[in-house]
C-alpha cells in the first residue's frame, strides 16, 4: 500500500515548517483525507504490479520533487486509464536508450507520454523577510472565528524563535476584543484595519485583522493565519516551463508516433497565458509610431514550438498541464491540452479538456471545455467533502 496501516488520531493543518506532503498525507485523520488516501490506494492498486515497488518509494520519499513527480504519474496512469487506453510503462525506443514514461494504445491510437514537473514560483526576494513558519503555525492555533490575521511585517528578528504562548496568547487577547462588524464597518469607512504589535524577546511583528464574511463565520476548516507579509520578488514560471520542456524534448530520439510531455505546474503563480507564452513565443507590445497610442500587442519568436524565424521541437506533438491538481483536487481541476500546430505528428486524440493551439501567425485558438473530473474518475460530485480539517 502507498499509506501505512495505522491508527491515525491527528487532524491538524499540514505544519509550515518540517513537514513534507507525503508525511501530512499519511499521518492526518479527517474523513476528507480518508477518502483520499482510499482513491490513490485504489488507483496505485490498479498500476503495473511489476512497477509498484518502484513507484511507491518514490511517493513516500522525503524530498518534495521525488513525491511531487510520483503521484503525477499516478494520477496520469489512471487518467489514461479511464480515457481508454492501454498502458504500457517505459516503453523501450529504436534510436534512443532513454524511455519515456508511458505508450498509450487505444484503437487505432498510438502514442507516446512523458511526464515531468514544473517547480517555480519567488525566485528572487527581499533577503528572506517573510514570516517564518513557527510564527504562522502559532497564529494557526488561536481560535478566531470571525477574522483572519494577517503578518503586516516583520521589522525586527530576535536570535532565537518565540514559545508558541508567547505569540498565539496576545494575539488571541488582540482579537477576544475585537467585533467583526465594527471591524467591517471600520474598514468600509475609512479603509482600517485593526492592528496589533508583538514585542517579546527582540522580536518585532506587526499584526491586521480581517473579518471572515457574515456567511462564513465560524465555519470548520478555518485557518486564521491569511498570509504575508508581503515580499519583494519575481516570478519566473515561463521560463522554468520553457527550460524543463526543452531538456525533455530530445531524449527519445525521432519517434515515429505523436510524443506528449504532461507536466504538473505546482507554482501558485502559473496562469494560461505564462504556459502560452512559454510555448508560443512572449507577448511584447511593439511600438509602430511616435504619435501616442501607436503600438500594437504581437508576439515574439521565441517559443518552445516556434523560434527564431521557423518552427523546432517539431518532435513534441502536444503537451498537457495541470495546474491547481493535488491528491484532493482531482474531482474539480482538469488538465488543458496544448497542440503543436507544426508537430511532425500531429496530436489527433479527442480528449474532454480545454484545448490550445496557434496559427501559423502565432494567434493563439482556445476551446474552452469543463469535463466532469469527479465523474471521469468515478467520485461523488462532493468527494472528497466539504472539511478538510473540521473543527469539534
Amino acid at each position: 500500500m502507498l499509506f501505512d496501516r495505522v491508527s491515525r488520531t491527528d487532524p491538524s493543518p499540514r505544519a509550515h515548517e518540517g513537514e513534507t506532503s507525503f508525511v501530512f498525507l499519511n499521518r492526518v485523520n479527517t474523513p476528507f483525507w480518508d477518502e483520499v488516501r482510499r482513491a490513490l490506494e485504489a488507483w496505485f492498486g490498479r498500476y503495473p504490479a511489476a512497477e509498484q515497488d518502484e513507484l511507491r518509494r518514490r511517493f513516500r520519499s522525503k524530498i518534495e520533487g521525488q513525491h511531487r513527480a510520483a503521484w503525477w504519474e499516478l494520477y496520469l496512469h489512471e487518467l489514461f486509464t479511464r480515457l481508454g487506453y492501454e498502458i504500457e510503462l517505459h516503453p523501450a525506443l529504436p534510436d534512443s536508450s532513454a524511455r519515456p514514461d508511458f505508450r498509450l494504445r487505444r484503437g487505432d491510437s498510438d502514442l507516446l507520454a512523458e511526464a515531468t514537473v514544473v517547480f517555480s514560483g519567488i525566485v528572487a526576494g527581499d533577503g528572506g523577510r517573510g514570516a517564518p513558519a513557527w510564527l504562522v503555525e502559532a497564529i494557526d492555533t488561536v481560535q478566531a472565528p470571525g477574522f483572519f490575521v494577517m503578518v503586516k511585517t516583520v521589522e525586527r528578528r530576535g536570535s532565537e524563535r518565540l514559545k508558541r504562548r508567547e505569540v498565539a496568547g496576545p494575539i488571541q487577547a488582540w482579537l477576544n476584543g475585537l467585533d467583526s462588524d465594527k471591524a467591517t464597518a471600520a474598514y468600509e469607512a475609512n479603509g482600517e484595519l485593526p492592528r496589533y504589535r508583538l514585542r517579546c524577546r527582540g522580536w518585532e511583528v506587526s499584526f491586521e485583522a480581517v473579518s471572515v464574511a457574515p456567511a462564513a463565520r465560524g465555519e470548520t476548516g478555518h485557518r486564521v493565519y491569511g498570509g504575508g507579509p508581503a515580499m519583494g520578488g519575481y516570478v519566473d514560471d515561463i521560463e522554468q516551463l520553457y527550460d524543463k520542456l526543452r531538456d525533455k524534448a530530445g531524449r527519445y530520439g525521432r519517434p515515429d508516433v505523436p510524443l506528449l510531455i504532461a507536466v504538473l505546474c505546482t507554482s501558485g503563480f502559473m496562469e494560461s497565458l505564462d504556459i502560452e507564452q512559454a510555448l508560443y513565443g512572449r507577448e511584447a507590445v511593439e511600438i509602430t509610431g511616435s504619435g501616442a497610442g501607436e503600438s500594437r500587442l504581437v508576439r515574439q519568436p521565441n517559443g518552445f514550438w516556434y523560434y527564431g524565424n521557423a518552427p523546432v521541437n517539431q518532435r513534441v506533438s502536444a503537451v498537457i498541464t495541470g495546474v491547481g491538481l493535488h491528491p484532493a483536487s482531482v474531482g474539480r481541476a482538469a488538465p488543458s491540452l496544448w497542440l503543436n500546430p507544426w508537430a511532425n505528428y500531429p496530436f489527433a486524440e479527442q480528449w474532454p479538456f480545454s484545448e490550445f493551439t496557434a496559427t501559423q501567425r502565432g494567434q493563439v485558438l482556445h476551446q474552452d471545455r469543463s469535463p466532469n473530473m469527479a465523474e471521469l474518475f468515478g467520485l461523488s460530485e462532493d468527494w472528497p467533502g466539504k472539511e478538510p480539517f473540521p473543527r469539534d
